[in-house]
């Protein structure tokens, strides 16, 4: 019952936090033309791109060490993850220093906002790890709440600075920018009080970090280039413009996301048990089939929620968006479906496959993105987006079925095992 509480609390507090900014949405990109919120676009893929950089996953190694911390000098553990992000940072900052011209070109920003987008990406680090430890520490409602400010905070900002003084695409991204380093000062504070770091160099744990963390690296980079390419591709080829557009169809999509992650969370401790018998596997499809298909009646219902929203409540400059939210929709809805052969890879622990498939979506991506938009647009990225989730899926379904058998086309049989 604990569990379900703070299950509970995880998706009330995601959805308060996300549907305070998406209720704005009308009223912010009514102040701010297409061709602009494709900068804000660019802004917020760059941030994430130097995040998978940014620290070399250590809050990923803080969480799975959290579990060992009476055994170990956990303060200084996560020390050695902060010297990690310092290095990591200057890593990264020579690296954009060197490149500075080829990510102008690629994401239309100018340098000085690529950056503002790795001091933004630098900042959210120290909020990871601060959230990390709430989650570790199961302080769900604290967890909770302080996302949910957060998004507040940022909104009020973005509608003050877009709204009122109408300072457009920029006061939407300096409002994020206050934002975040408000909240990761706020982050260390927290953590410098409880007194949980100790930044003193321990070649042990330094290593582990580095062990734990770098395979990682191009997992994130291969959902990233899930993530960015349909948009990198639109704004070099068809402009800001289509781009603006396009970004806003996934901003209004965003929603089956949370409804995905609340599922994958509640269904992750059920499958993981049910998995250790072998009597239960009919179950575990039926379940499965079942998953998949509510999550595609969902989202065939919020396609229509979403245009009847898009075309009575956002400025006609966005209304083509509704173009793209079904494909984008069912891509989205693909991906959850994905999650639920895909945790049975994960079972088995032989998690180099999902690194592997999701470069290799990544690819499929960057191809069918590429000769889709030039045959139709800005809707041409999202089939390129959707075709490309609906081959992970099947590549997963059936690499899950070769590492863990299931009864996935026999599961009504009774003798069946």
């Amino acid at each position: 019952m604990s569990f379900f509480k703070h299950i509970n609390i995880y998706f009330i507090s995601s959805i308060i936090q996300n549907l305070i900014p998406f209720l704005a949405l009308p009223i912010v990109t009514s102040y701010i033309t297409p061709s602009e919120y494709s900068i804000i676009a660019m802004y917020a893929l760059i941030v994430s791109f130097f995040a998978a950089f940014i620290g070399i996953n250590a809050h990923g190694a803080i969480s799975r060490k959290f579990v060992d911390k009476d055994n170990i000098d956990f303060p200084l553990y996560i020390g050695n993850s902060f010297i990690i992000y310092f290095i990591s940072i200057l890593i990264v900052l020579l690296l954009s220093f060197i490149f500075i011209e080829e990510l102008e070109k690629i994401t239309s920003l100018s340098s000085i906002w690529i950056y503002l987008a790795l001091f933004a990406s630098s900042m959210q680090f120290l909020i990871l790890v601060y959230v990390t430890l709430l989650q570790m520490k199961q302080k769900s409602l604290y967890y909770g709440i302080f996302n949910i400010i957060r998004s507040i905070l940022n909104t009020i900002l973005i509608l003050l600075f877009v709204v009122f003084y109408n300072i457009g695409w920029q006061g939407y991204l300096e409002a994020n920018i206050i934002v975040v380093s408000l909240f990761s000062l706020i982050s260390i504070a927290f953590i410098i009080k409880a007194k949980e770091i100790k930044i003193v160099y321990n070649k042990e744990y330094f290593n582990h970090i580095l062990r734990f963390g770098i395979p990682l690296v191009p997992h994130a980079l291969g959902g990233l280039l899930i993530a960015m390419t349909d948009r990198i591709l639109l704004i070099n080829i068809e402009g800001k413009e289509a781009t603006g557009i396009y970004q806003l169809g996934w901003q209004m999509v965003l929603p089956i996301s949370i409804l995905i992650e609340a599922v994958k969370n509640s269904y992750i401790p059920w499958l993981f048990e049910k998995l250790k018998y072998q009597s239960h596997k009919m179950k575990i499809v039926k379940v499965t089939y079942l998953m998949i298909g509510s999550i595609f009646i969902i989202t065939t219902f919020f396609i229509f929620i979403v245009d009847f929203v898009i075309i009575n409540f956002f400025s006609e400059s966005y209304s083509r968006s509704t173009e793209v939210i079904p494909y984008l929709a069912y891509g989205l809805a693909l991906s959850g479906s994905y999650y639920t052969v895909g945790l049975i890879i994960s079972y088995t622990e032989k998690t180099a496959i999902l690194a592997v498939l999701t470069f290799i979506t990544g690819f499929l991506n960057l191809i069918f993105s590429y000769y889709l938009i030039d045959i139709n647009g800005m809707v041409g990225a999202a089939q390129g987006t959707l075709l490309a989730y609906l081959i992970t899926f099947l590549l997963t379904w059936i690499l899950s079925s070769k590492v863990h058998p299931m009864p996935w086309f026999s599961f009504w049989r009774k003798n069946e095992a």
